[in-house]
């Protein structure tokens, strides 16, 4: 009797840049490969699409236009059905869109959305109810809505009204990093790290001010990343503070005292994961999911620059405490712990449809 194909999965993402969304893309790759067969169809070469190393990459550039064209939406359907994908999940807001007009050609087709900070609130503006109504109308022509937090999940259902039967929860967690915590960092000075897009939602500007207040500390300020909020650093003339650019695959949190993500919006950041399993001590603003990573490990924080001064002198001055809590929790955030959760959601239901 012939045995049954592998499933094929596909992950749909408009951009290819480094962020948080496409290293969540990634880290599916990595944990599922060995169970199905998975391919990646991004908007752009970058660096997503150079870090994958097995699973096939599909390159369709109507991914970065708006509206969808009818064009790009036949070209994404032909790519679905020449690799028989059973399951296609979206993870930026235009793929999200592309993702469930597809199934127009494809009505057969499984589709799982993954927010990731829900963009039509923290991006709307003035506009934020005609698009949380976008995104109520297309949850309708979508099976599951993957949310990556607590915050995220009860958003969907309470903010945007998806119907909760629709919406799902698996918190998100990254591979371990396979070296130890450092536990005895110099302390003078102070070294705090940012990494993340310099782009909104993210806020390096009050961080920069925050550490212009602290006066009293010496402490050093790092930050990783690029984005139009680059010319913030340009023309920033600070001794304390360090900009490295963009560094893809940026992973040596150990190094740093405290990281600190200053953001408008989040849904469970993956650059604060990554410093939550090295175990750093964090320094999270109050949103979005951001404060179901911070127990004993660090704090969180009102997005003011005063705010954020105090809370990093709180941590710095209890930091003993701060950094054995940090090492302590470090091995809670395994992705692979969740490998059955993601098959059960992008087979066992798709194959109940």
């Amino acid at each position: 009797m012939p045995s049954s194909p592998t499933p094929c999965i596909a992950f749909i993402i408009t951009k290819s840049e480094v962020g948080g969304a496409q290293r969540w893309v990634l880290d599916q790759i990595k944990l599922l490969e060995q169970h199905v067969k998975c391919i990646v169809i991004t908007g752009e070469r970058g660096w997503l699409s150079e870090s994958i190393q097995k699973a096939q990459v599909f390159i369709e550039p109507a991914l970065l236009r708006r509206p969808p064209t009818p064009g790009g939406l036949w070209r994404l359907s032909r790519i679905l059905k020449q690799n028989n994908v059973s399951s296609l999940v979206a993870s930026s807001a235009n793929a999200g869109i592309y993702a469930r007009l597809v199934r127009i050609i494809l009505p057969r087709l499984y589709v799982v959305y993954v927010s990731h900070g829900w963009s039509s609130i923290y991006n709307g503006g003035k506009l934020e109810t005609v698009y949380t109504s976008l995104e109520r109308l297309l949850a309708r022509m979508t099976h599951k809505v993957l949310c990556v937090s607590e915050s995220d999940l009860e958003r969907a259902m309470n903010r945007i009204r998806i119907a909760p039967e629709k919406c799902t929860l698996i918190t998100n967690a990254i591979f371990p990093e396979q070296k130890e915590i450092s536990q005895a960092l110099p302390r003078s000075p102070w070294k705090i790290l940012f990494v993340g897009r310099l782009a909104s939602p993210k806020r390096p500007d009050l961080l920069i001010e925050a550490v212009k207040l602290l006066s009293s500390v010496e402490v050093e300020l790092t930050i990783v990343g690029d984005g139009p909020q680059n010319s913030l650093l340009i023309t920033e003339n600070n001794q304390r503070i360090k900009w490295l650019g963009e560094i893809k695959g940026f992973s040596d949190f150990g190094s740093y005292h405290i990281f600190c993500l200053i953001s408008d919006s989040e849904g469970l950041p993956m650059s604060a994961l990554e410093a939550c399993a090295n175990g750093t001590p964090v320094l999270l603003s109050e949103v979005g999911g951001c404060p179901e990573l911070v127990t004993t490990n660090g704090l969180t924080t009102p997005n003011s620059a005063e705010e954020i001064s105090k809370k990093i002198i709180t941590i710095i001055n209890d930091y003993s405490r701060f950094s054995m809590e940090a090492r302590r929790q470090a091995k809670k955030y395994d992705i692979r712990e969740k490998t059955q959760n993601y098959l059960d959601l992008y087979l066992n239901q798709a194959s109940d449809q």
